[in-house]
């Protein structure tokens, strides 16, 4: 079953190397302002600050399309890119006073109201700019300095620009003061700004952080079978055979926002239990053994995705699975009873999504012994699932 997994995440690997790019719902503005709705390729923060590729329909051929024709492109509730000119920072240099080079690029908005910030990520810098109802768009200023004593000394004329520009009653400088160069901070301060000045304002920095998380729901169906050696006693027939019953899962899967957010991790404390009766064969005295026993598990683990079309994607997960459960035991009609401890093991799974609401999974877990703590007696417990996934959120 194992090698069979592996088979597959090989496959799946290499076929994701030539994988199509995800498209999303969105539209592009021309020089003429006519909005054209098509679908847009999903945009990582690095991505091109000269051109994006789009489609009109789903099966139309991918196009690129430059600055010089587009002001403004995005997709719905994603992602808003503008095209600005813009004086740029070029380098670090041995000066305190920074050098500039005036450049025409697409810049993604973050927040959008009385105040707006953008951000622009371009050869592993990422720079923000700010630009209100009152001021042009400017950069925010931060950056690095060799001193004569060769040392980097800190300019942060940013501050200073946000306090000339974001003046509020609910903004004090200490508040700004307290900002680091960073998008999140940045995004928190403008929104703040915002509010205080009663504007109507669009925070796609939040819209992005919330499509992150998911809480889905995860009812299935475990196939278990268990196995039981004792190594001072010959036993006959000792395999218990298969047992189906359900589990019952919630799932919580958050999308790391890189490599155009194909990468997962998930956390799934789950339900699940285990019910079955044998008579055994011992050194010829038959022995009937009852198993019942439930537990928690809590697999914790990474998924990656595999986009298929616009609405469908395949995925596989591996995950540590932790495992709890209450006191159980092996209960045997003529014997001591055996005390039953569940131990971690790993888990495997490969599955199906559609629409981002519904999933379905084959996982296979590693087997376990539950009975760990015995000095002669050994298990092998091993589970696979058939899991239905229901994206709550």
């Amino acid at each position: 079953m194992k090698q069979k997994l592996l088979i597959v995440l090989i496959t799946i690997l290499s076929f994701n190397c030539y994988s199509q790019i995800a498209f999303n719902q969105g539209y592009f503005i021309d020089n003429s302002d006519n909005r054209t709705n098509c679908l847009i390729a999903i945009i990582n923060r690095k991505g091109d600050t000269k051109k994006f590729t789009y489609k009109l329909s789903e099966n139309s051929e991918e196009q690129n399309i430059n600055i010089e024709s587009v002001k403004e492109f995005g997709a719905t509730n994603k992602f808003k890119f503008t095209r600005q000119t813009v004086n740029i920072q070029n380098n670090i240099n041995n000066e305190r006073k920074p050098e500039f080079e005036e450049k025409i690029l697409f810049l993604e908005i973050l927040i959008e109201g009385n105040a707006n910030l953008y951000q622009l990520v371009e050869d592993k810098t990422t720079l923000f700019f700010l630009k209100t109802d009152s001021s042009n768009i400017q950069q925010l200023i931060f950056y690095s300095y060799k001193t004569p004593e060769n040392t980097l000394a800190k300019v942060e004329m940013y501050k200073q620009q946000l306090w000339d520009n974001l003046k509020c009653p609910n903004i004090q400088l200490r508040n700004i003061s307290k900002v680091n160069y960073k998008r999140a901070e940045l995004a928190n301060l403008f929104v703040r700004y915002n509010k205080c000045t009663d504007s109507n304002f669009i925070n796609y920095e939040i819209n992005k952080r919330k499509k992150l998380l998911k809480i889905a729901i995860r009812p299935g169906i475990n196939l278990s079978s268990l196995e039981i050696q004792n190594n001072t006693s010959i036993i006959n027939d000792n395999d218990f055979g298969s047992s189906v019953s359900l589990r019952f899962g919630i799932e919580a899967e958050y999308t790391l926002p890189i490599y155009k957010n194909k990468w997962a991790v998930f956390v799934e404390p789950t339900y699940q239990y285990f019910n079955s009766e044998k008579e055994i064969i011992v050194n010829s005295i038959s022995r009937n053994i009852k198993v019942n026993f439930s537990s928690i598990e809590i697999p914790i683990g990474l998924r990656h995705y595999v986009s298929l079309n616009k609405k469908s994607k395949l995925f596989l997960n591996g995950a540590f699975v932790f495992d709890f459960g209450p006191k159980s035991q092996f209960d045997f009609d003529s014997a001591t009873d055996l005390t039953i401890k569940t131990n971690s093991n790993f888990a495997f799974g490969i599955g199906y999504n559609y629409n981002k609401k519904y999933s379905i999974e084959l996982r296979h877990q590693t087997k376990q012994d539950l009975l760990s703590d015995s000095s002669v007696w050994s298990s092998d417990f091993i589970t696979s699932s058939v899991i239905f996934g229901y994206s709550l959120f």
